[in-house]
């Protein structure tokens, strides 16, 4: 366990050195464009990948045949991803153009079978082995952004490089099962057909739609409203916030999902016990966030960065609040879902916050009164969620 927490950091560590380096070697300009397509590959690549994790783990834990399992899985992911891209087509070339969705697609066709490998790990028990491919993983991505930047500075240099390194993390999570663990030459049997794996699952990709809203909405809507620069220095603000927060959350959210895996499918006394822990560390953590950003951690970032953070005239100190408030949230919600045997209210308070959001989106045309309302309405639905979906009482009154 200690190797897995270690090997975790460090991928966190090696993600926040491929922002740093891709905004020394890019310029604020084109990672600004590249956190639009990320944050609009958010809701349509992200959605897709989790939604059919939580299919792919139920399938890999029932069936006998996880080896025809993972290739019936993959022909299921490329038949619907076939399905679905003229839609995805046509959101991406609207929002930023069409060689950009061109690239879209083909990162969706790349990524073809890969939850139902990333889940095979999950069913396995073999965490650390998949941390160390996402830490190699990581690791190639960052040389290949080093390598490219020869090339050029351009985005779609930097989205070649997200389709790539998805690429070849799956190729590479399918040759470690089929050399290591399985059998290649499995085919699909009746029970493996029959077994309900679904790659389109809608409530579950709504689900994960929704909940990707907490981190990326707000990006899609600042850039309607401001240039590229500033909102590569937004996301750099709330990627520090998130940074900070994932330091503090592998301290309760692990007994969390063992109390799941043990088989218990109902919030126990200590369901609550270990939430309320994670709330205070939150909490604790939260406020040394606020207040060394206050005491100068603005000029830290500007200096990491080499960026002037106080030409995008924001709030800050709100905006960190709010997005640490935000992966409080999504870190307990998730966990939080394993619980709810009804699916289909999982999409209730997510789908709240994504309306407010829109609202706030439409109704502020300013980029300083939005984000300053977006991060004020993300602190209040925090705190309203958590005291209400954290009530012991609630699974009393269930």
């Amino acid at each position: 366990m200690k190797l897995f927490f270690a090997v975790n950091y460090s991928t966190y560590g090696l993600v926040w050195l491929m922002q740093l380096v891709t905004v020394y070697l890019f310029g604020l300009e084109s990672f600004g464009k590249y956190v639009v397509f990320l944050s609009i590959m958010a809701f349509v690549e992200a959605p897709l990948i989790a939604g059919r994790s939580d299919s792919a783990l139920n399938g890999l834990n029932s069936t006998s045949n996880r080896s025809a399992f993972l290739k019936l899985a993959m022909r299921r992911d490329a038949i619907s991803a076939v399905i679905i891209s003229p839609f995805i087509f046509a959101i991406v070339s609207l929002s930023i153009g069409w060689l950009e969705a061109a690239l879209a697609l083909l990162v969706i066709f790349a990524q073809s079978g890969y939850a139902a490998a990333k889940n095979y790990y999950v069913a396995k028990k073999l965490r650390q082995e998949f941390a160390l491919i996402e830490f190699a993983s990581a690791l190639i991505q960052l040389m290949l952004l080093i390598v490219a930047s020869f090339l050029g500075t351009s985005v779609h240099i930097l989205i070649f490089v997200y389709l790539l390194n998805s690429a070849l993390k799956n190729i590479i999570l399918f040759i470690i099962i089929f050399s290591m663990y399985e059998s290649a030459s499995e085919a699909p049997d009746r029970e493996t057909k029959l077994n309900g794996y679904q790659p389109l699952g809608p409530v579950l990709t709504g689900r994960n739609f929704l909940l990707n809203s907490f981190n990326n909405l707000d990006i899609l809507i600042l850039a309607g409203k401001t240039g590229p620069e500033n909102i590569a220095i937004y996301k750099i603000v709330k990627t520090v916030a998130g940074i900070m927060f994932r330091v503090v959350a592998p301290l309760w959210r692990w007994d969390l999902y063992s109390l799941n895996e043990r088989g218990h499918k109902k919030r126990s006394r200590a369901y609550y016990q270990r939430h309320l822990r994670g709330a205070f560390v939150a909490l604790i953590s939260l406020m040394s966030a606020v207040l060394c950003f206050s005491v100068g951690g603005n000029k830290l970032i500007g200096q990491l960065y080499d960026v002037d953070i106080s030409i995008f005239d924001l709030p800050w100190l709100l905006i960190v609040a709010a997005s640490f408030a935000a992966n409080w949230y999504l870190a307990w919600y998730k966990i939080d879902m394993l619980f709810e045997p009804r699916k289909i209210v999982t999409l209730v308070w997510p789908l709240v916050y994504v309306l407010g959001i829109l609202c706030l989106g439409m109704v502020d045309t300013d980029p300083f009164m939005f984000a300053s309302n977006a991060a004020l309405f993300t602190l209040f639905f925090v705190v309203l969620a958590s005291l209400i979906l954290l009530n012991p009482r609630r699974e009393k009154n269930s």
